[in-house]
């Protein structure tokens, strides 16, 4: 199996044992993606941490993701702070920050 095609295939598994689904919008657009949290550690899994990152599928969005788009996370809104496109990976690490 070519490395490309192994890769494709790890991040579809990780994305369906441990994602949650998220409404990612930009604009007027929104759409619900499957997303890995990280974070850091918390007393209560339910309510999302300070400081969280997402790791999504970019091929997932229409659209490209970029600062200032919003994420519906656990019940959440949050602000997309930050976007990486970390090499040798499809997936995108987006940073969220609470919206008040």
């Amino acid at each position: 199996m070519p490395f490309d095609d192994a890769l494709t295939a790890l991040n579809s598994a990780l994305l369906a044992e441990f994602g949650e689904t998220v409404t990612y919008t930009k604009g007027i657009t929104s759409v619900n993606v499957q997303a890995i949290a990280s974070g850091p550690p918390q007393a209560d899994p339910s309510s999302p941490p300070f400081g969280i990152s997402l790791e999504l599928r970019e091929s997932d969005l229409p659209f490209s993701a970029e600062n200032d788009d919003q994420v519906l996370f656990r019940s959440g809104t949050y602000t997309v702070i930050n976007v990486q496109r970390p090499p040798l990976t499809e997936l995108l690490r987006v940073s969220l920050d609470k919206q008040r």
